[in-house]
């Protein structure tokens, strides 16, 4: 359960990020074969790709492909580190966890949430190091005396 959740967390993100930039990519060189189209590039040409780029339906729908896949991604992950938290009893995960998923959907306000994200991670980081080794349950066996 916590391997696999982190890991398809990862795997959505990883998959819907690349949709995302690809389109996002497609839309930034369809703006820039318009722009290159009467030869030279001036000023005025490039802010009219910089406005064929935001302006564009590809960008946007890539934008928000990438958001999805951290939102989707980042509440898997959340879901993983929830379940280490409760196995190792360090709720340091568990905060790690909520901060990201609650960074994932602060990206969309002026990316705020890069912060979080941020904090989220060295969050994570603190949590592995407060993470106690199990205790032996089996007891050495005492040699019998030899007379």
């Amino acid at each position: 359960m916590i391997f696999n959740g982190a890991l398809t967390g990862y795997i959505i993100q990883i998959v819907l990020g690349a949709l995302g930039s690809i389109l996002f990519g497609i839309a930034l060189a369809s703006s820039s074969i318009k722009g290159f189209g009467a030869g030279e590039m001036t000023s005025f040409d490039f802010q009219a790709i910089q406005e064929g780029i935001f302006e564009s339906t590809l960008s946007i729908i890539g934008s928000i492909i990438i958001l999805v896949g951290f939102i989707i991604g980042f509440y898997f992950i959340y879901k993983s580190l929830k379940a280490l938290s409760e196995k190792t009893g360090v709720k340091y995960f568990n905060l790690a966890g909520l901060l990201y998923f609650i960074g994932a959907i602060g990206i969309i306000v002026f990316f705020v949430g890069t912060i979080v994200i941020f904090i989220a991670w060295i969050l994570h980081i603190v949590a592995y190091f407060n993470v106690q080794p199990e205790e032996e349950n089996e007891q050495p066996q005492e040699q019998a005396e030899s007379s």
